[in-house]
Protein backbone atom coordinates (compact mmCIF):
# COMPACT_ATOMS: atom_id res chain seq x y z
CA UNK A 1 0.00 0.00 0.00
CA UNK A 2 1.07 3.82 -0.50
CA UNK A 3 0.99 5.01 2.98
CA UNK A 4 3.40 1.72 4.19
CA UNK A 5 5.73 2.66 1.27
CA UNK A 6 5.47 6.47 2.03
CA UNK A 7 6.45 6.04 5.66
CA UNK A 8 9.37 3.98 4.71
CA UNK A 9 10.75 6.43 2.27
CA UNK A 10 9.82 9.31 4.58
CA UNK A 11 12.05 7.85 7.36
CA UNK A 12 14.92 7.44 4.72
CA UNK A 13 14.57 10.80 2.90
CA UNK A 14 14.31 12.17 6.89
CA UNK A 15 17.71 10.38 7.98
CA UNK A 16 19.84 11.76 4.75
CA UNK A 17 18.81 15.15 4.98
CA UNK A 18 20.97 18.10 5.84
CA UNK A 19 19.96 19.97 9.28
CA UNK A 20 18.53 22.62 7.88
CA UNK A 21 16.46 20.44 5.64
CA UNK A 22 15.25 18.53 8.95
CA UNK A 23 13.89 22.36 10.54
CA UNK A 24 12.17 22.90 7.44
CA UNK A 25 10.40 19.30 7.09
CA UNK A 26 9.73 19.53 10.54
CA UNK A 27 7.93 23.27 10.36
CA UNK A 28 6.02 22.10 7.40
CA UNK A 29 4.23 18.77 8.88
CA UNK A 30 4.23 20.07 12.68
CA UNK A 31 7.09 18.49 13.89
CA UNK A 32 9.81 19.80 16.63
CA UNK A 33 12.05 21.65 14.61
CA UNK A 34 13.54 23.11 17.50
CA UNK A 35 15.38 19.46 18.11
CA UNK A 36 17.27 19.77 15.47
CA UNK A 37 20.48 21.82 15.78
CA UNK A 38 22.00 24.48 13.34
CA UNK A 39 25.04 26.28 13.18
CA UNK A 40 25.88 29.81 13.54
CA UNK A 41 25.88 31.11 9.94
CA UNK A 42 23.74 34.19 9.05
CA UNK A 43 21.35 31.68 6.84
CA UNK A 44 21.25 29.07 9.31
CA UNK A 45 20.30 31.62 11.89
CA UNK A 46 17.84 33.13 9.28
CA UNK A 47 16.50 29.23 9.57
CA UNK A 48 15.76 29.54 13.30
CA UNK A 49 13.96 32.94 13.21
CA UNK A 50 11.26 31.68 10.82
CA UNK A 51 10.77 27.69 11.42
CA UNK A 52 11.97 27.83 15.29
CA UNK A 53 11.65 31.10 16.96
CA UNK A 54 8.98 32.30 14.20
CA UNK A 55 9.67 35.54 14.94
CA UNK A 56 8.13 38.84 12.21
CA UNK A 57 11.39 40.65 12.85
CA UNK A 58 15.24 39.21 12.23
CA UNK A 59 17.79 41.71 11.84
CA UNK A 60 19.55 38.79 9.66
CA UNK A 61 17.45 39.06 7.07
CA UNK A 62 17.47 42.83 6.96
CA UNK A 63 21.03 42.44 6.18
CA UNK A 64 20.70 39.76 4.01
CA UNK A 65 18.31 41.55 1.75
CA UNK A 66 20.71 44.51 1.76
CA UNK A 67 22.92 42.26 -0.07
CA UNK A 68 23.71 41.87 -3.79
CA UNK A 69 24.16 38.25 -5.72
CA UNK A 70 27.85 37.03 -5.94
CA UNK A 71 28.20 35.00 -9.01
CA UNK A 72 24.51 34.05 -8.77
CA UNK A 73 25.18 32.89 -4.95
CA UNK A 74 21.93 34.82 -3.20
CA UNK A 75 19.72 33.27 -0.26
CA UNK A 76 17.20 34.02 -2.62
CA UNK A 77 18.21 31.19 -5.08
CA UNK A 78 18.33 28.83 -2.31
CA UNK A 79 14.41 27.58 -1.81
CA UNK A 80 14.93 27.22 2.40
CA UNK A 81 16.45 30.40 2.48
CA UNK A 82 13.94 31.91 0.53
CA UNK A 83 10.85 30.40 2.23
CA UNK A 84 12.37 31.63 5.46
CA UNK A 85 13.03 34.94 4.27
CA UNK A 86 9.35 35.16 3.09
CA UNK A 87 8.06 33.71 6.29
CA UNK A 88 9.12 36.79 8.15
CA UNK A 89 8.61 39.29 5.21
CA UNK A 90 6.43 38.47 2.73
CA UNK A 91 6.14 41.58 0.88
CA UNK A 92 9.39 42.04 1.00
CA UNK A 93 10.23 38.74 -0.75
CA UNK A 94 7.55 39.25 -3.65
CA UNK A 95 9.96 39.77 -6.18
CA UNK A 96 12.57 37.38 -5.55
CA UNK A 97 9.40 34.66 -5.39
CA UNK A 98 8.33 35.39 -8.52
CA UNK A 99 11.96 35.27 -10.49
CA UNK A 100 12.35 31.62 -8.44
CA UNK A 101 9.46 30.25 -9.94
CA UNK A 102 9.76 31.45 -12.94
CA UNK A 103 12.90 29.69 -13.10
CA UNK A 104 11.49 26.30 -11.37
CA UNK A 105 9.18 23.96 -12.23
CA UNK A 106 5.57 23.41 -10.61
CA UNK A 107 7.39 20.72 -8.00
CA UNK A 108 9.02 24.28 -6.27
CA UNK A 109 6.07 26.17 -6.92
CA UNK A 110 3.87 24.12 -4.47
CA UNK A 111 6.31 24.02 -2.12
CA UNK A 112 6.55 27.79 -1.96
CA UNK A 113 2.41 27.18 -1.80
CA UNK A 114 2.44 24.92 0.70
CA UNK A 115 4.42 27.08 2.38
CA UNK A 116 3.35 30.80 2.09
CA UNK A 117 -0.05 30.01 0.56
CA UNK A 118 1.13 32.24 -2.59
CA UNK A 119 -0.73 30.79 -5.62
CA UNK A 120 0.76 29.04 -8.46
CA UNK A 121 0.84 30.09 -12.21
CA UNK A 122 -1.34 28.54 -14.93
CA UNK A 123 1.79 28.49 -16.80
CA UNK A 124 4.21 26.92 -14.92
CA UNK A 125 6.34 24.50 -16.70
CA UNK A 126 6.10 20.51 -16.27
CA UNK A 127 9.49 18.81 -16.34
CA UNK A 128 8.97 15.68 -13.97
CA UNK A 129 6.75 12.72 -12.88
CA UNK A 130 6.32 14.95 -9.72
CA UNK A 131 4.96 17.77 -11.63
CA UNK A 132 2.74 15.86 -13.59
CA UNK A 133 1.01 14.35 -10.27
CA UNK A 134 0.74 17.83 -8.88
CA UNK A 135 -0.83 18.82 -11.76
CA UNK A 136 -3.42 15.73 -12.05
CA UNK A 137 -4.31 15.55 -8.45
CA UNK A 138 -3.90 18.78 -7.34
CA UNK A 139 -4.43 21.29 -9.90
CA UNK A 140 -6.71 19.59 -12.13
CA UNK A 141 -8.45 17.21 -9.46
CA UNK A 142 -8.26 13.66 -11.68
CA UNK A 143 -7.46 10.78 -9.99
CA UNK A 144 -7.95 7.77 -12.55
CA UNK A 145 -4.12 7.60 -12.94
CA UNK A 146 -2.99 8.42 -9.08
CA UNK A 147 -1.66 5.18 -8.22
CA UNK A 148 0.39 4.60 -11.22
CA UNK A 149 1.73 8.46 -10.69
CA UNK A 150 2.30 7.64 -7.28
CA UNK A 151 4.63 4.12 -7.85
CA UNK A 152 6.81 5.98 -10.70
CA UNK A 153 7.58 8.99 -8.53
CA UNK A 154 8.21 6.67 -5.16
CA UNK A 155 10.50 4.36 -7.85
CA UNK A 156 12.86 7.42 -8.25
CA UNK A 157 12.87 9.96 -5.36
CA UNK A 158 15.24 10.36 -2.20
CA UNK A 159 14.87 13.46 -1.82
CA UNK A 160 13.27 15.22 1.77
CA UNK A 161 11.22 17.51 -0.70
CA UNK A 162 9.46 14.55 -2.23
CA UNK A 163 8.32 13.30 0.89
CA UNK A 164 7.11 16.12 2.30
CA UNK A 165 4.93 16.87 -1.21
CA UNK A 166 3.96 13.00 -1.51
CA UNK A 167 2.90 13.06 2.05
CA UNK A 168 0.89 16.26 1.44
CA UNK A 169 -0.97 14.89 -1.70
CA UNK A 170 -1.64 11.71 0.27
CA UNK A 171 -3.18 13.62 2.76
CA UNK A 172 -5.53 15.51 0.49
CA UNK A 173 -5.98 12.43 -1.54
CA UNK A 174 -7.92 10.53 1.72
CA UNK A 175 -9.69 13.51 2.52
CA UNK A 176 -11.85 14.44 -0.90
CA UNK A 177 -11.65 10.74 -3.00
CA UNK A 178 -15.15 8.79 -2.38
CA UNK A 179 -12.88 5.67 -1.72
CA UNK A 180 -10.72 7.36 1.09
CA UNK A 181 -12.41 5.86 4.07
CA UNK A 182 -12.71 2.75 2.71
CA UNK A 183 -8.37 2.94 2.26
CA UNK A 184 -8.01 4.61 5.63
CA UNK A 185 -10.11 1.68 7.63
CA UNK A 186 -8.31 -0.66 5.59
CA UNK A 187 -4.90 0.88 6.13
CA UNK A 188 -6.21 0.94 10.14
CA UNK A 189 -7.03 -3.20 9.68
CA UNK A 190 -3.87 -3.81 8.09
CA UNK A 191 -1.74 -2.25 11.01
CA UNK A 192 -3.91 -4.09 13.37
CA UNK A 193 -3.33 -7.23 12.28
CA UNK A 194 -0.56 -7.09 12.06
CA UNK A 195 -0.16 -6.47 15.73
CA UNK A 196 -2.45 -9.22 16.81
CA UNK A 197 -0.30 -11.55 14.25
CA UNK A 198 3.40 -10.27 16.22
CA UNK A 199 1.66 -10.81 19.44
CA UNK A 200 0.26 -14.29 18.61
CA UNK A 201 3.23 -15.42 16.80
CA UNK A 202 5.14 -14.86 20.73
CA UNK A 203 2.44 -16.07 22.50
CA UNK A 204 3.40 -19.35 20.26
CA UNK A 205 7.02 -19.02 20.85
CA UNK A 206 6.32 -18.17 24.76
CA UNK A 207 4.41 -21.97 25.00
CA UNK A 208 6.78 -23.62 23.30
CA UNK A 209 9.24 -22.35 24.77
CA UNK A 210 7.79 -23.13 28.42
CA UNK A 211 7.09 -26.95 26.81
CA UNK A 212 10.50 -27.00 26.37
CA UNK A 213 11.99 -25.61 29.58
CA UNK A 214 9.69 -28.11 31.32
CA UNK A 215 10.82 -31.19 29.24
CA UNK A 216 14.37 -30.38 30.05
CA UNK A 217 13.87 -29.84 33.50
CA UNK A 218 12.31 -33.05 34.15
CA UNK A 219 14.88 -34.79 31.80
CA UNK A 220 18.12 -33.74 33.51
CA UNK A 221 16.53 -34.17 37.01
CA UNK A 222 15.78 -37.84 35.75
CA UNK A 223 19.52 -38.00 34.30
CA UNK A 224 20.81 -36.88 37.82
CA UNK A 225 18.20 -39.38 39.91
CA UNK A 226 19.62 -42.00 37.30
CA UNK A 227 22.55 -42.10 37.22
CA UNK A 228 26.41 -41.27 39.23
CA UNK A 229 26.61 -37.33 39.03
CA UNK A 230 30.65 -37.54 38.12
CA UNK A 231 29.85 -40.01 35.57
CA UNK A 232 27.45 -37.70 33.72
CA UNK A 233 28.60 -34.08 35.22
CA UNK A 234 30.40 -33.50 31.42
CA UNK A 235 26.78 -34.94 30.03
CA UNK A 236 24.83 -32.65 32.07
CA UNK A 237 26.64 -29.67 31.07
CA UNK A 238 26.11 -30.37 27.54
CA UNK A 239 22.47 -30.91 28.08
CA UNK A 240 22.06 -27.47 29.87
CA UNK A 241 23.70 -26.02 26.68
CA UNK A 242 21.63 -27.25 24.49
CA UNK A 243 18.85 -26.93 26.51
CA UNK A 244 19.62 -22.89 26.57
CA UNK A 245 20.01 -22.87 22.84
CA UNK A 246 16.75 -24.39 22.04
CA UNK A 247 15.37 -22.24 24.47
CA UNK A 248 17.17 -19.30 22.38
CA UNK A 249 15.79 -20.12 19.25
CA UNK A 250 12.10 -20.52 20.49
CA UNK A 251 12.19 -17.09 22.64
CA UNK A 252 12.82 -15.53 18.44
CA UNK A 253 15.87 -13.53 20.16
CA UNK A 254 17.35 -12.00 16.91
CA UNK A 255 19.17 -15.35 16.48
CA UNK A 256 16.53 -16.78 13.93
CA UNK A 257 16.93 -13.85 11.58
CA UNK A 258 20.62 -13.73 11.32
CA UNK A 259 21.25 -18.00 11.13
CA UNK A 260 19.05 -19.52 8.31
CA UNK A 261 18.83 -22.67 9.12
CA UNK A 262 17.42 -21.41 12.51
CA UNK A 263 14.95 -19.24 11.00
CA UNK A 264 13.69 -22.17 8.60
CA UNK A 265 13.17 -24.26 11.79
CA UNK A 266 11.31 -21.14 13.48
CA UNK A 267 9.15 -20.44 10.43
CA UNK A 268 8.17 -24.60 10.14
CA UNK A 269 7.28 -24.71 13.93
CA UNK A 270 4.73 -21.64 13.35
CA UNK A 271 3.65 -22.96 9.74
CA UNK A 272 2.59 -26.34 11.35
CA UNK A 273 0.59 -24.21 14.65
CA UNK A 274 -1.03 -22.00 12.00
CA UNK A 275 -1.86 -25.05 10.14
CA UNK A 276 -3.79 -26.29 12.86
CA UNK A 277 -6.02 -22.73 13.38
CA UNK A 278 -7.02 -23.46 9.93
CA UNK A 279 -4.62 -20.24 8.52
CA UNK A 280 -1.72 -20.09 6.09
CA UNK A 281 1.33 -18.41 7.71
CA UNK A 282 2.86 -17.89 4.25
CA UNK A 283 -0.02 -16.05 3.68
CA UNK A 284 -0.13 -14.04 6.10
CA UNK A 285 3.39 -13.28 6.21
CA UNK A 286 3.35 -12.13 2.56
CA UNK A 287 0.39 -9.63 3.68
CA UNK A 288 1.76 -8.15 6.32
CA UNK A 289 5.49 -8.52 5.90
CA UNK A 290 6.29 -7.38 2.52
CA UNK A 291 10.10 -6.67 2.46
CA UNK A 292 11.11 -3.04 1.30
CA UNK A 293 12.48 -4.43 -1.76
CA UNK A 294 9.23 -6.35 -2.52
CA UNK A 295 7.64 -2.73 -2.15
CA UNK A 296 9.59 -1.34 -4.75
CA UNK A 297 9.10 -4.42 -6.95
CA UNK A 298 5.71 -3.95 -6.94
CA UNK A 299 5.50 -0.23 -7.22
CA UNK A 300 6.63 -0.62 -10.36
CA UNK A 301 4.61 -3.67 -12.15
CA UNK A 302 1.32 -2.62 -9.90
CA UNK A 303 -1.19 0.02 -10.35
CA UNK A 304 -3.86 -0.98 -7.57
CA UNK A 305 -2.50 0.32 -4.65
CA UNK A 306 -4.70 2.85 -4.28
CA UNK A 307 -7.76 1.09 -5.24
Amino acid sequence: MIAHELQHFEEHSFSEASPKEKVFYLFMTDGDASSIKLGNSDLEHLVIDAFILRTEESSVLKNLQRSKPFKNIHYSKNLIDLIAAASIDLEGEREHIDEYIKEHSLKEAYIIYLALGIDIPYNIKIESDMDVLIKQLVMDGEFHNAANLFSKVLSHSDHIFDALILKKIYTLFLSIHPEAKSIQEYNDLRVTAKKVTSVLNGIIMLLLTVTVCWIAIRYIDWSISNAKLHDEMQKLLLQIFSVILIVAIFLGLNIPDKVKILNTVRIKILTFIYFLLGLRYSDVEKILHLSLNENKEKRRKSSHHLN
